[in-house]
């Protein structure tokens, strides 16, 4: 079994906190962004992966799977979170980007002081696209390391009725 050390996953609460902090500031009542340390228990990614597919089948509405670079995710952060913040200067919004990529760095890191400086910004993405349960466009996304996944879920605000 893999262990996950305990600077990961301060770092991964500090994670899931910042994004609820997020969906504070915008106004939404849902948590709708998060991310949590997933141990890899000696599995390989593409099985986390189905098994997060077959839950959302069960949820919601399955679209699409697609492997995305880091620029894909910063348009994922923009029109999942940083449209929805009303008055942001250009420096506030730089500021807010910087420090949300920083906590994927940092759990970098703090896995290996010697390896990737940001997994987030260094290599590829799988990213499942879907209705989640509440009929909101949502996305996961996968960061790998080596024992264990960061999996990030952005989801839109409720529908209008």
């Amino acid at each position: 079994m893999d262990s996950i050390n305990q600077s990961v996953l301060f770092h991964g609460y500090e994670l899931s906190g910042f994004y609820n902090a997020l969906r504070c500031s915008i106004g939404i009542p849902n948590r709708n962004f998060d991310a949590t340390i997933f141990s890899k228990n000696g599995e390989c990614l593409e099985i986390i992966i189905e098994e997060q597919i077959n839950y959302i089948k069960e949820k919601g509405t399955f679209k699409n799977q697609k492997v995305v670079d880091y620029n894909f995710i910063e348009t994922l952060f923009k029109s999942f979170i940083y449209d929805q913040l009303s008055e942001l200067n250009k420096e506030q919004l730089y500021n807010l980007d910087w420090n949300l990529v920083e906590h994927y760095g940092l759990i970098s890191t703090a896995e290996n002081e010697s390896g990737s400086w940001n997994r987030l910004i260094s290599q590829k993405h799988t990213l499942l696209e879907y209705i989640n349960e509440n009929g909101c466009e949502a996305v996961l996304f996968f960061v790998e390391h080596d024992g264990f996944v960061v999996i990030t879920y952005l989801a839109q605000s409720e529908p209008e009725t």
